[in-house]
């Protein structure tokens, strides 16, 4: 009798975070290091699923268990990790000499290597850190119209400083609601065993969004979040 045991991960849904980002962890920094696991059973079948990521990749694994039989099966898809924030009112400071604004609405956020672009509307700007930082989350700083900027992005803040061309500096704080994303860029499978017994884990292409409790992680898979331990 053909056996079949499927892990479908699914990144299908956007998991937002009351709190602004929760512990203001996201992306490479929190995420690598770990294999996180969740184990589950269906029909006498256990598996456990696990996934690592990496810079630029992520590879998700699939243990299959029944009757004193193991298979594990394991793929890999590129990633690229991203970010949105959301600003309810905008901020302003300073006066027509020195000042800073910071503009309702939504900001996107994408790491590129050691830079983090930020596109809004159809403005971009490329950030350097200037600080400690999570993924999205710390201080950024880059230079616009002569003004060197400094964003610093964390608890359902972001504090903006501008130091001016001129001299002086101006500088606002807006409340600010963080999401975290990790965009998988391809769909991959991977089956192992035979006609007896076999093993299966896929990936899909589609943004996850995710958050942390503790020290576990939180994904949105099929509408659902799911925790994940390390």
């Amino acid at each position: 009798m053909t056996r079949w045991i499927v892990f479908l991960l699914a990144f299908a849904a956007c998991a937002t975070d009351d709190d602004g980002g929760g512990s203001d962890r996201g992306g490479p920094d929190a995420l690598t290091g770990f294999t996180w696991k969740t184990n589950a059973s269906a029909n006498g079948i256990d598996f456990t699923f696990g996934f690592q990521f990496a810079a630029s990749n992520v590879t998700a694994s699939n243990t299959c268990s029944l009757g004193g039989q193991t298979l594990t099966a394991s793929t890999s898809a590129p990633i690229k990790y991203r970010y949105h924030a959301d600003v309810p009112s905008a901020g302003h400071a300073g006066d027509a000499a020195c000042f800073v604004d910071v503009a309702k609405g939504g900001f996107d956020f994408e790491l590129v290597g050691d830079k983090l672009v930020m596109k809004f509307g159809t403005q971009t700007i490329d950030w350097a850190s200037a600080g400690g930082r999570s993924g999205l989350y710390g201080d950024w700083t880059a230079m616009v119209d002569g003004f060197t900027i400094t964003w610093s992005m964390g608890g359902g803040k972001i504090h903006a400083r501008a130091a001016c061309p001129g001299g002086g500096s101006a500088e606002v704080t807006v409340s600010a609601q963080f999401q975290n994303f990790v965009d998988i860029l391809e769909a991959a499978s991977k089956q192992v065993g035979d006609e007896s017994f076999n093993c299966e884990i896929s990936i899909a292409k589609a943004m996850a969004g995710y958050r942390f409790d503790g020290d576990d992680l939180i994904l949105t898979i099929d509408g659902k979040d799911t925790r994940f331990k390390h």
